[in-house]
């Protein structure tokens, strides 16, 4: 493999990692994580098991359940590209941090009351996912460097990685 490939690999490795890791802080644990390109562009992916999509969310309530849910979701999507950020600072970002961008802003879009101020809201969960992440950068390497060497983990291989 090229040293610009390998490169690449390392930060999908560290972007896939951040996200990965947010998950596991929040309690919601991804099913797998891989840096193996799907041939179509996509070069890592971090799967979850499927839920609701953010288009009904804006039929509940305002609970506490449905808060917690919208900003688990949210820092999840942003944590990829802000710990890619930690790892490369000044990088340009890419279509892979475009994607993710945008599903984070539909998750706000959708839940999160049209009174609260949305900017502001996806402001707040960057930074705390930017601290839960430094606070847990150890975790984000011991993934980084796990997928880097196996390039696909399940869910249980991250979770004895994460508990080693």
């Amino acid at each position: 493999m090229s040293e610009q490939m390998e490169e690449n690999k390392e930060e999908t490795a560290y972007h896939e990692a951040g996200h990965a890791v947010m998950g596991c802080v929040r309690e919601r644990y991804p099913l797998s994580v891989s840096i193996v390109g799907d041939g179509k562009g996509v070069v890592g992916r971090t799967d979850f098991e499927d839920d609701l999509p953010p288009s009904v969310f804006r039929h509940f309530d305002q609970s506490e359940t449905k808060k917690k849910y919208i900003r688990t979701r949210v820092l999840i999507e942003v944590a990829g590209t802000i710990a890619h950020d930690i790892k490369y600072p000044g990088r340009a970002h890419d279509e892979g941090d475009a994607n993710d961008d945008r599903s984070a802003r539909q998750f706000v879009t959708e839940g999160v009351h049209f009174e609260d101020d949305r900017d502001a809201y996806l402001a707040s969960a960057r930074q705390e996912a930017e601290d839960l992440l430094k606070k847990n950068w150890p975790l984000v390497e011991k993934v980084a460097t796990a997928l880097l060497e196996r390039r696909e983990l399940s869910r249980t291989e991250l979770l004895e990685i994460l508990a080693a």
